[in-house]
């Protein structure tokens, strides 16, 4: 584990630095069936509003693992700015590099369906303003940073490709740990702009892969993934596990089986439990059992809030498989 230890000898956490979009989520189920226009549906489910974004999650996330966080990135001036701004410094996250834009907040309405995969109505707002991140990130930030997550990448157009690079480079030259999470690119471009050298360890999901590469099997996506820069890649497949690639390690980890209620925010929890069990020193085996069964736990729940795992219930879900 990387420690700091305080003047009065008191071990204090790794510190995690993550640049992401903050979202505010509007969650519903829909029934199964047609929804026609001009007609009203009930819903078994009550409508919730819950923390979203991939960089705010991964925060959350991270912080209710001990990790110290600091996130950068940008609100707005409305109702979901400010819930987001709440449930972030509740929960103990550093929000001194959350800048704010005079526009509405970003929000995404979730659809849920019991047999199929959520769909996502998306307003970026001032996620679309990360521009200037290389100026708020100084390098005394960084030189103090135990690990970079750009979370949410291809979500960032403000912030992808130059600016991005330009950060991690630093990162990278501070011998910081620089972790990367794609997101879906909407373009259909998925140009990296050779940042990836820049990148230990490139997470993302089966769906993104196929993208990327246009390999429909998993095994096939690794070594043009690989091919990019990256040391490590993490491939992300829900209810199949995690496959894992790199210098050594070339395997599929099987899920951990639970009954899943709702699965936004998943990934995002994965992403801070693989970071923190790295932090951790755990092998990048274990790494990946550890972020799936933080992945799994989280499934079990409906909305972020509820769904964010200590070591403790980590530790629990991992016992009970074995």
């Amino acid at each position: 584990m990387t420690n700091n230890t305080s003047p009065n000898n008191i071990e204090t956490p790794p510190n995690l630095l993550i640049v992401g979009n903050i979202v505010c989520d509007i969650i519903t189920t829909i029934k199964p069936g047609e929804h026609e226009w001009g007609t009203l549906s009930h819903v078994e489910e009550p409508i919730t509003f819950s923390p979203g974004g991939n960089g705010a999650i991964a925060a959350l996330a991270a912080a209710k693992l001990g990790l110290a966080v600091k996130l950068a990135g940008k609100l707005g001036n409305d109702m979901f700015a400010d819930l987001s701004y709440r449930w972030l410094k509740t929960a103990g996250v550093d929000c001194s590099l959350v800048g704010s834009v005079d526009e509405p907040g970003s929000a995404t309405v979730v659809l849920t369906h019991p047999k199929r995969d959520r769909i996502f109505h998306h307003y970026a707002g001032p996620n679309r303003c990360l521009h200037d991140m290389n100026d708020v990130i100084c390098d005394e930030v960084l030189s103090k940073t135990d690990a970079l997550l750009v979370s949410s990448y291809f979500l960032l157009p403000g912030f992808h490709g130059k600016v991005a690079k330009h950060l991690m480079k630093r990162a990278k030259d501070l011998n910081k740990s620089v972790f990367l999470d794609v997101s879906w690119d909407e373009s259909g471009k998925w140009d990296f702009q050779g940042i990836l050298k820049y990148v230990d360890f490139l997470l993302l999901n089966s769906d993104e892969g196929r993208a990327i590469t246009g390999e429909k099997e998993v095994k096939n996506m690794v070594p043009p993934l690989l091919s990019l820069g990256p040391g490590t890649v993490i491939i992300k497949l829900g209810k199949k596990g995690v496959h894992i690639a790199g210098t050594n390690m070339n395997e599929q980890i099987p899920p951990i089986e639970v009954a899943t209620k709702e699965t936004t925010g998943c990934g995002d929890i994965f992403n801070a439990a693989f970071i923190y069990a790295n932090l951790e020193n755990m092998t990048i085996r274990a790494c990946g059992e550890y972020a799936s069964a933080a992945g799994a736990y989280a499934a079990q729940f409906r909305g972020t809030e509820n769904s964010l795992p200590t070591p403790s219930d980590i530790h629990k879900l991992i016992r009970m498989t074995h």
